[in-house]
């Protein structure tokens, strides 16, 4: 039996152990399972926009992002479920890296999703369509637990990479792009906004097109309803769901998740919610109190009790279930909330949005403050 040498004064370390405790640290870690009537289908797609040039790369090549989308299946029609990965092994992998955590970490976690399925996906149109765009620098799947929970009520839930600004983009056939230093070499987040609202408009353009459509769901008869979408974000992808409103007459409300405003210059008519925190609303942040009066629809600030503005991410429920721990410089970013209680608040006062401006569903939680959630504060 072969031993490793301990440090003086401690045990030795039988190999086969640390061979197990490798193995228990990459052991599967499962997300919870949404609570919607739902199950969900997940895909993923590389779309390239012949009509743009990309401005971020150097070789005038044509814009291409990814996507990924939940789509609901409803229960009798879902076959089999499976476990899945979270995200890819090269983004598990440079994640790991960018959060300090210990190899294998990312590539650890799991998501429960509807692998075979019957007679469950002809009509799209069937299910609103939500945008999702994720916080800068951040790869799409950090988005993946509040957009499986929003998908497992009704919703087609589509992620957006935005290559360039994202810290890594992974493309069919082992491709990559890494994240440029736009901090530096452009310091231009209204350029970073546009970017990404033509993205966007490019994702409706190519949902409408059954072809496409086909191709995220296999034996789809026809294409979404792009005539009425809602956008969705993180940080400068909730900027970029806002500022959409402003040209995208597809969309039909938007939500900023914590993020200052870029490019919100002009009259919106369209339903807009915030979501802040204690020391992130209108009384600190000046581009959300100067652009207030722009909106001319319905308009909602909430403000949560314990949040850092990762937690507006994946990240909480990630740490919970993992048992991980960020550097010292980056725990505030989290905040002091429990990740299950985070991903509850997001998902229960997105959903509710969703509901209002797709379905047309009255939503009392978002009338005033609510017993069940003490943390969120109306501004």
């Amino acid at each position: 039996m072969a031993w490793i040498t301990s440090a003086p004064g401690r045990w030795p370390l039988n190999l086969g152990v640390l061979v197990a405790i490798s193995l228990l640290v990459q052991a599967d870690i499962l997300i919870p399972k949404p609570a919607g009537q739902y199950e969900t289908y997940l895909n993923a797609m590389e779309l390239v926009d012949t009509s743009r040039k990309d401005p971020y790369a150097t070789d005038g090549s044509d814009r291409a992002i990814m996507i990924s989308m939940f789509y609901p299946i409803s229960s009798q029609d879902c076959l089999k479920t499976s476990l899945v990965d979270y995200m890819p092994a090269k983004t598990a992998a440079f994640e790991d890296n960018v959060f300090s955590f210990p190899n294998g970490s990312f590539e650890s976690f799991r998501l429960q999703t509807c692998t075979e399925h019957r007679n469950a996906v002809q009509d799209p149109r069937h299910f609103p369509l939500v945008l999702f765009s994720p916080g800068f620098g951040g790869p799409r799947f950090l988005g993946n637990a509040i957009s499986q929970s929003i998908a497992s009520t009704g919703y087609a839930v589509v992620l957006i990479d935005h290559p360039y600004d994202a810290n890594i983009v992974e493309f069919p056939g082992g491709r990559v792009i890494y994240g440029a230093n736009l901090a530096q070499d452009s310091p231009d987040p209204q350029k970073v906004v546009a970017t990404r609202t033509a993205d966007m408009s490019f994702v409706l353009d190519q949902l409408s097109d059954v072809s496409v459509v086909r191709q995220l769901i296999p034996g789809a008869r026809c294409a979404f309803n792009t005539e009425k979408a809602a956008a969705v974000g993180h940080s400068i992808g909730g900027a970029t769901a806002v500022a959409a409103l402003q040209n995208e007459s597809r969309l039909v409300g938007g939500v900023d998740m914590d993020g200052t405003f870029f490019s919100v210059n002009s009259t919106i008519e369209r339903p807009v919610l915030v979501l802040g925190r204690e020391d992130h609303n209108r009384s600190t942040e000046t581009t959300w109190r100067d652009a207030w009066s722009l909106v001319r629809s319905w308009k909602e600030e909430l403000d949560i009790v314990g949040f850092g503005h990762f937690a507006y991410c994946d990240a909480p429920i990630l740490l919970e279930l993992g048992g991980l721990s960020l550097p010292a410089a980056l725990k505030p970013f989290v905040g002091t909330i429990e990740g299950h209680r985070a991903l509850e608040i997001v998902t229960t006062y997105v959903k509710a949005f969703l509901g209002f401006v797709l379905r047309r569903e009255q939503e009392k939680i978002l009338e005033g403050p609510s017993d069940k959630f003490p943390e969120v504060r109306f501004y």
